[in-house]
């Protein structure tokens, strides 16, 4: 997904292997449509967002709040 917070361009990306999701400073100028967990896409590396901690986040909200749905595309 492709975002902007506050003045900022974000690729978050989903990685089905490790089970983690990766925020991603855009200094693209472009929508980034691959990228791995690592931050490499098929033009360079992108530098992580490093002041956030998904995994951890997401492990303790679910133990706490399992019926939660964030951001669901489409009907539950």
């Amino acid at each position: 997904m492709n975002a902007e917070v506050g003045s900022k361009a974000l690729v978050i990306s989903w990685d089905p292997i490790y089970e983690s999701l990766g925020f991603w400073y855009n200094t693209t100028g472009a929508d980034v449509s691959e990228i791995d967990f690592f931050g490499n896409m098929p033009l360079g590396k992108l530098d992580r967002v490093d002041v956030l901690k998904p995994g951890l986040f997401w492990h303790v909200w679910v133990e706490f709040i399992p019926h939660t749905e964030i951001n669901r595309l489409g009907s539950a």
